[in-house]
């Protein structure tokens, strides 16, 4: 019985015992203003200011559940920048305006890791459920985890009101999320030749930096090689749990849709 116990304390903080509550979800909304040059995220889809909307990033929850902890909402008035951590106490000039959501610390089944990115010349924080952005933005880790917007709207199905829409809502999300995979795998293929690219041009120009010295090439060449080879290891890694994601919800899908269709049928 103790070693039971312990095992469940254990285990709690990883949020494995955690179930995602679909029904209390709320909707966390991207917003970028123009001028000040960053990005605004709420539970309010209509803030004031000149807030450009930039649709649903993803779900979490307004008030704490089993395995969550609190996104905090800081301001930055020199730099106009927002910025969210599950850190109360962040360091620098940071503004706090309390806690804005609820979300995953540990991933849970269901949830998406949520990436922060900055972007040094506008000073401005980015979060959001794609790793791959363009190289202006510095990768910062991940910050929290979080329900897609496709993940929520397919745990909803089960419960819309009009059940004539529901086939056609599951071959819908089917068609999209199909879509989404193939594209996924030839972004990959894209994102691992860029890489290679890349690479190949830094051996070809810092060879030049050791053309009298063959041995030191040789050590700044396996460095450099080691230096690829753990990026590109990262970048499947990454791309190996996003298609596994994928899959898994594809198959749920189609399991959803025939079952549907066998209820019909009854």
């Amino acid at each position: 019985m103790k070693i039971i116990l312990i095992i469940i304390i254990y285990l709690l903080p990883l949020g494995i015992c955690a179930d995602i509550r679909y029904d209390e979800l709320v909707p966390i909304y991207r917003f970028y203003h123009d001028d000040n040059k960053d990005h605004f995220y709420s539970k309010n889809s209509n803030p004031k200011g000149d807030w450009k909307s930039q649709g649903i990033e993803f779900y979490a929850y307004s008030d704490e559940k089993l395995g969550t902890i609190a996104i905090y909402r800081f301001y930055h008035d020199d730099n106009k920048d927002h910025f969210y951590s599950k850190n109360s106490n962040p360091k620098g000039d940071w503004k706090h305006q309390g806690v804005e959501f609820f979300a995953y610390d540990n991933e849970v089944s269901g949830t998406i890791p949520i990436y922060r990115f900055y972007r040094k010349d506008n000073k401005d924080h980015f979060y959001s459920k794609n790793i791959k952005q363009k190289n202006i933005w510095k990768p910062q880790g991940i910050e929290f985890y979080a329900v897609s917007p496709i993940d929520y709207k397919i745990q909803s199905i089960n419960t819309m009101g009009n059940q004539n829409k529901v086939g056609e809502e599951y071959q819908k999300q089917i068609s999209f999320l199909q879509k989404e995979y193939d594209e996924l795998k030839i972004k990959m293929n894209d994102d691992e030749v860029e890489l290679k690219e890349e690479f190949s041009k830094t051996l070809d120009k810092e060879v030049l930096k050791y053309s009298n010295n063959q041995k030191e090439w040789e050590l700044k060449e396996s460095r450099l090689k080691g230096d690829y080879e753990k990026s590109l290891d990262s970048l499947k890694y990454s791309y190996e749990k996003l298609e596994k994601h994928k899959k898994e919800t594809l198959k749920s899908l189609q399991a959803g849709l025939e079952k549907y269709k066998d209820e019909l049928e009854k």
